[in-house]
């Protein structure tokens, strides 16, 4: 697969002000740049992202993604082929302000460290909490510049109220981490399924293999994650999907690559999750036509 060529060494422009603030749907996207700054990043990819390139890692986009871009990082959103209805939430936050910022005694830089320490890429928000940033997102200007005293007074709490909730999902993430850590077979049973979604991920397969009760299996999995094992593994067959879908492969052979047992299955399952069936959702990646030149 050979991504748009990035633009390197791009800076993003960091307002040394204070912030900026981008949100919303992006109807069509192509300007892919791998670029870096002096201040920190929070991205939350909502949908219709392809691929994030992080350092020297590049991983595929999940919807309600976030990640966090520490200093001199560089980062971007990159792909294949231009992109349709993206929408994302990007705060970037200069490290002058978050130096000035105090609270209790202790800096807004320090805070953000201890809570989100090296960028996460397996966070993922619900569909509510998303929402709740976008209001606050609304309620803060896209960025520090030229705002009166009152004006930046209260866009400063608004905005540490984002940073805070930002600060509380990574840091219940890095909590949930140090359990897993402790819980090596359920480490080992979610590696598995990472690798092998595609095989049989059945109860009684995952049990009879990792020699414990199925019922034991099932409960330890959902408590410990969140979600029960079948949905996890849906959701990585389909995810799968959205990836297989973008690289052009035929519909019909997707859905036996990711796992499931017949073309019917497959299209509830992804309608469910993405919410359009896998031909509709096809279409909607597929770039609109270039305008006509001008004469």
């Amino acid at each position: 697969m050979s991504f748009f060529a990035p633009r390197q060494g791009h800076s993003a422009g960091e307002a040394t002000t204070g912030w900026r603030i981008s949100r919303g749907r992006v109807p069509y996207f192509d300007d892919f740049s791998v670029h870096h700054h002096d201040g920190y990043e929070f991205f939350l990819h909502v949908r219709n992202g392809a691929y994030y390139q992080l350092g020297q890692q590049v991983f595929p986009l999940q919807d309600y993604q976030l990640l966090v871009v520490p200093p001199g990082q560089s980062h971007g959103l990159v792909s294949p082929h231009p992109l349709r209805d993206l929408e994302q939430l990007v705060v970037q936050v200069s490290t002058d302000l978050l130096e000035q910022l105090h609270f209790d005694g202790t800096t807004a830089r320090t805070i953000i460290d201890r809570c989100c320490g090296q960028a996460t890429t397996q966070l993922f928000l619900a569909p509510q909490d998303y929402l709740q940033l976008q209001k606050l997102a609304a309620s803060i200007p896209p960025d520090g510049e030229a705002l009166a005293p009152l004006e930046r007074m209260e866009a400063l709490g608004y905005l540490s109220v984002m940073l805070s909730r930002f600060c509380q999902a990574f840091s219940e993430a890095r909590s949930l981490e140090r359990q897993l850590a402790q819980d090596s077979l359920m480490q080992d049973v979610y590696n598995h399924l990472l690798e092998r979604f595609a095989e049989d991920c059945s109860l009684d397969a995952l049990a009879e293999r990792f020699n414990i009760s199925k019922f034991h299996l099932s409960h330890r999995f959902s408590e410990t994650y969140g979600t029960s094992l079948h949905q996890f593994v849906v959701r990585c067959r389909v995810a799968y999907a959205q990836m297989l879908i973008r690289q052009g492969e035929p519909m019909m052979s997707i859905y036996y690559q990711c796992g499931f047992n017949d073309y019917s299955a497959f299209v509830r399952a992804f309608s469910r999750i993405v919410g359009v069936s896998p031909r509709a959702w096809r279409r909607q990646q597929q770039p609109p036509p270039a305008p006509p030149f001008l004469v």
